[in-house]
């Protein structure tokens, strides 16, 4: 049972799962479930207390999510605190729950899960790999030692197994598939036309008392948007660059010293090999037997080639004795390469197995690997001690400014002057901002938040790229607040006028939609105006506007009720007639979307399995609410 589970919580849907929610929740969203500090429980589960810091910790991480997702939507005053509060426990009692079930049924998160997990995140990468400099920065930043994160990636692994393998475990019958199919696959024949709500503009002056009106019903629209002016400092490599002197020969030869492995040419080895397969076929155990003989037959004196050619599951090299030709670092399967660079000339390797099976391995030739010369490389070593100096320097001066916008958070002075760099203003920016500084969604909810906006402090650290950080502080702030009616007169006549015109684009549909019903075709009631007719389409079918679509794959089939009306984004009016309908059959669908939808049907499926078992979970708990 325990191995079932952990069987159905691998492969490429759970990673992408855990990948989805891994990086923001590990280092924002863990919480120290089994920590419980010295102050009063605000909840108990099963004995696990709750502790009022961890609800306001993670409340703290979901609003700044919050606030990332929506953007420039983002406003604190539309959020009931208490409510997110009490969401945000309950999710924490959940979580609770969930990892002591997974702890009762025994499923563990291993060293190599964890390890796995944090190599594959692209914050600690550099270049495509794990940079174990950005992770230890990265953990810096967010307080955290490295074993306390690493146990915090484990209990979050340890507490998705379970939801994993729910998930994945849902079964979709044919009969299922094939209805899913019919209806993802429908197509349906359309004729339309559209009746422009441009058509019906009219240039009538607006009384005054409709205006009135008018803004008196939609205030809202009127608010002026919430403005702030920032100041702020900010760390780049612009910045540090001019701080960086000219280095002397004695500094390049020493960082050529600490570095000169790292100026080898790329050291190359010929291999020649056989291989025997594990697979369907033939056990380990029995691949391993075969390649010992035939090693003890090369031992014995048969040439190699000649094994190869007769004996190798390769073939690709099998016809050519086994030759590879040379082979790079970082090319073969690790246990593969790590045997073929450790040899000598000629030498044949003792059985190397590998993810294919066993390999005999012979190192037929090298070339490279030898150390440039100081005087071929200097201008590599200046560009690569100037780069790295800059590095330090960087993540001093980032600390630094970190440490002193703390100190002082009612100034970004102190800071500036102890790193020689001044502070710099921007023009009014309101959360639609999108240009500049505030092109960083980052920046805008550090901007627009509540320690930042309503407490006055310096933001924290906002890290814009790896090597650009920025601190900022509300200068000037301007509430929302209601235009006057002199000042948005003209958009109110603009307004109305629109709005007078989509009305009469719609009763003109309304009634080309009754002359439809009655009889006539659809040619004689556009009259003049071109129908559009793209034959059989599917529901997302660039031919046919979106919202003509949505209306159109839900009519009815029925002759009584096969036309209608649907109103575009822009306040156009269509009128269409629904001529026919094609179901989808699984003969009709290719074999990848077929498994696309299957895996689309489990998932939402098995969340829902999984839900339930949450809140069975849930009732079976001992849970306290001490507030």
């Amino acid at each position: 049972m325990l191995q079932a589970i952990r069987d159905k919580a691998q492969g490429w849907v759970a990673w992408v799962i855990v990948g989805l929610i891994s990086v923001p929740f590990a280092l924002w969203g863990v919480q120290e479930y089994l920590g419980v500090g010295s102050e009063p429980p605000i909840a108990t589960v099963d004995g696990l207390e709750i502790s009022e810091r961890q609800v306001d910790s993670r409340f703290q991480d979901y609003r700044q999510n919050l606030r990332e997702r929506l953007g420039a939507a983002y406003q604190p005053g539309i959020f009931d605190e208490e409510a997110m509060k009490r969401e945000v426990l309950e999710e924490i009692i959940n979580e609770s729950v969930i990892l002591q079930a997974s702890l009762d049924m025994g499923l563990r998160a291993g060293d190599i899960m964890v390890k796995e997990m944090i190599l594959a995140q692209e914050a600690f990468q550099k270049d495509g790999r794990f940079d174990r400099e950005s992770y230890e920065r990265n953990l810096r930043m967010q307080g955290q030692s490295s074993s306390s994160f690493e146990e915090r990636v484990r209990r979050f692994l340890l507490s998705n197994q379970l939801s994993i393998a729910i998930i994945n475990s849902e079964l979709v019958t044919e009969r299922e598939m094939s209805e899913v199919i019919r209806l993802v696959l429908q197509k349906r024949e359309v004729a339309y036309f559209v009746i422009p709500a441009a058509k019906y503009i009219s240039e009538e002056s607006i009384s005054d008392g409709d205006i009135r009106s008018y803004y008196d019903a939609n205030r809202e629209q009127f608010r002026a948007k919430e403005q702030v002016k920032l100041e702020y400092l900010r760390l780049d490599s612009s910045t540090i660059n001019p701080l960086i002197e000219v280095p002397s020969e004695d500094q390049l030869l020493a960082y050529y010293e600490a570095h000169k492995e790292e100026k080898k040419q790329n050291e190359q080895r010929r291999a020649s090999h056989i291989l025997i397969a594990v697979e369907d076929s033939i056990d380990d155990a029995a691949a391993r037997q075969q390649i010992i003989n035939i090693n003890e037959k090369i031992k014995a004196g048969t040439s190699f080639e000649t094994l190869a050619k007769e004996y190798s599951q390769d073939p690709g090299s099998a016809e050519e004795g086994g030759d590879l030709g040379y082979i790079d670092h970082g090319i073969m399967d690790k246990a593969f390469e790590d045997a073929l660079f450790s040899m000598q000339q000629d030498e044949v390797s003792e059985p190397v197995r590998s993810e294919f099976g066993y390999h005999l391995i012979k190192m037929t030739g090298f070339r490279g690997g030898e150390i440039k010369p100081f005087s071929e490389v200097r201008d590599e070593i200046e560009t690569d001690f100037r780069s790295s100096e800059v590095e330090r320097l960087f993540f001093d001066y980032v600390e630094r400014l970190s440490d002193h916008a703390f100190e002082s958070p009612d100034s970004l002075e102190p800071a500036a002057e102890a790193l020689g760099i001044k502070v710099q203003t921007t023009e009014w920016l309101n959360r639609d901002s999108r240009s500049g500084l505030f092109s960083s969604t980052k920046v805008n909810g550090a901007a627009f938040s509540e320690d930042v906006l309503e407490q006055g402090n310096n933001s924290e650290l906002i890290e814009i790229t790896p090597d650009d950080v920025i601190v900022v502080r509300v200068l000037e702030h301007k509430t929302p607040s209601i235009q006057p009616l002199s000042d948005v007169k003209l958009r109110i006549e603009d307004s109305l006028r629109i709005q007078r015109a989509e009305e009469g684009a719609s009763k003109a549909a309304e009634a080309d939609l009754v002359r439809l019903r009655s009889g006539e075709t659809v040619d004689q009631v556009a009259a003049g105006m071109d129908v559009e007719r793209p034959g059989l389409v599917g529901r997302n079918n660039p031919m046919v506007p979106r919202l003509l679509s949505d209306k159109l794959f839900k009519q009815s089939k029925g002759d009584g009720s096969r036309f209608g009306v649907a109103k575009l984004e822009n306040g156009d009016q269509v009128v269409f007639e629904l001529i026919s309908v094609i179901d989808g059959t699984m003969a009709d669908i290719e074999d990848e979307q077929l498994s696309r939808e299957r895996d689309n049907l489990q998932q939402m499926r098995g969340r829902d399995y999984y839900d339930r078992l949450v809140q069975d979970l849930r009732s079976r708990a001992d849970v306290t609410l001490n507030q």
